[in-house]
């Protein structure tokens, strides 16, 4: 894997909605009444945004 250019990285738009899905599932987690669905839920929201986060930074290498 190689990163991306600093300026590609940041002005696309699964960058942006990772970190917000991230903030979404570390503060939006309910402090009190948890449910199973959110226990299945939230764990899988924050996956999926950090794989976004760390797929718009870096990209895979090209072979020749």
């Amino acid at each position: 894997m190689q990163l991306k250019h600093p300026v590609t990285f940041y002005r696309s738009i699964a960058f942006w909605f990772g970190l917000v899905f991230v903030w979404v599932a570390i503060f939006g987690f309910p402090k009190t009444m948890v449910t199973v669905g959110d226990l299945f839920t939230y764990p899988i929201i924050f996956i999926i945004a950090i794989g976004s986060i760390w797929f718009s930074i870096f990209q895979k290498k090209k072979k020749y």
